[in-house]
């Protein structure tokens, strides 16, 4: 299976490189993780030169939720990808999933989490969208995902770090709270708050991290290609560790 790590810089991608990873995804424009430092699209022709030289491979996230208006913008930047030689570019907009597609047959689409594949019908939908490989949601079950993987495509499935209290990601908490939308990149992350509930003060609605490592076996027998670490947003010493 392949590791593929997270990274939030250039310097974080090269040591999760060196450190052990197969691949590693990075944002750039239009990613999910607006906050992070993201990568200069003179950053992402560097690392993919870096990454390639050693045979490993790059992932781009434009995992948003595309406004029209930002539609023609999206599609000149998978443009620039794929003529850098990026090795895939993670999705979550379903338009822009098809549209790219049809642009550039031939540049691999990863489904993100967030466009919600919960099931064979969801990834049945995917590759019909142009998508090669489905990210499903983390809540997915060992048993649904040897069942996405039956359908053909690849499945790379989160094994440690971070989870969303909302359905795959998608929770709209955020934007109704404070108008930060975590389809747009920009959580504020509400649920990590103490709430009050029937009395008691309490972190109600976090969730513990993932720690998935005594599960690999099953990940594997279950058809999983890529074992995905969260925290693009983590530092350097928790991604070269993990």
């Amino acid at each position: 299976m392949e590791v593929l790590a997270p990274a939030g810089d250039m310097e974080i991608a090269k040591l999760a490189l060196r450190a052990g990873a197969d691949a590693c995804y990075i944002g750039g424009e239009l990613s999910a993780r607006a906050y992070a430092r993201n990568f200069s699209r003179g950053e992402i022709r560097e690392i993919l030169r870096y990454a390639h030289g050693f045979g490993k491979k790059i992932y781009v996230a434009v995992n948003t939720m595309v406004l029209e208006r930002e539609m023609e913008s999206a599609l000149s930047y998978l443009g620039f990808l794929y003529e850098a030689g990026a090795d895939a570019v993670i999705v979550a907009d379903m338009g822009l999933a098809a549209a790219a597609h049809a642009l550039y047959p031939a540049l691999p689409l990863h489904a993100s989490t967030q466009m919600g594949v919960e099931d064979a019908r969801g990834a049945a939908f995917a590759r019909k969208l142009g998508c090669c490989r489905v990210v499903p949601a983390r809540e997915t079950p060992l048993d649904v995902l040897r069942e996405i993987a039956d359908t053909g495509i690849e499945v790379e499935a989160f094994c440690h770090g971070a989870l969303c209290s909302g359905i795959s990601g998608m929770c709209l908490l955020s934007s109704f709270i404070g108008g930060r939308s975590g389809n747009r990149g920009r959580c504020a992350q509400p649920c990590r708050m103490a709430y009050t509930l029937l009395g008691e003060k309490a972190y109600h609605l976090s969730t513990a991290d993932l720690c998935a490592i005594g599960l690999l076996g099953e990940l594997r027998r279950a058809g999983v290609s890529s074992l995905k670490i969260e925290g693009r947003m983590k530092r350097r010493e928790y991604v070269a560790i993990t």
